[in-house]
């Protein structure tokens, strides 16, 4: 092949307009209210994520530790708070997303 037959990459594509300045802002702008719902929704859903590690360590290093059942009982079941609280929140978000 000639050096004059090869045509530049950015030439071959087809001119779709791509992603102009702005594009992806007006595009998310009429669902704003419920992308930041959505970040919302899974704020809460990560940190109760991450917090249940650490009562489940506290539950050892504390409950266990001193033979407190009182202590183990209660924070065993803000873990299942939590945990429902964070199945709901992922629930929540799943369904906003889809419907965004």
């Amino acid at each position: 092949m000639k050096q004059k037959d090869k045509a530049p990459i950015h030439a071959t594509l087809p001119n779709s307009g791509g992603l102009r300045r702005g594009f992806v802002a007006r595009c998310l702008h009429p669902q704003w209210r419920a992308l930041v719902l959505l970040l919302a929704l899974q704020i809460v859903q990560t940190t109760a994520s991450l917090w249940l590690p650490q009562l489940s360590a506290e539950v050892i290093d504390v409950g266990v530790a001193r033979a407190d059942r009182s202590y183990v009982l209660r924070i065993t079941g803000n873990m299942l708070v939590l945990s429902l609280v964070q199945v709901a929140f992922a629930i929540a978000a799943t369904v906003l997303g889809a419907a965004a």
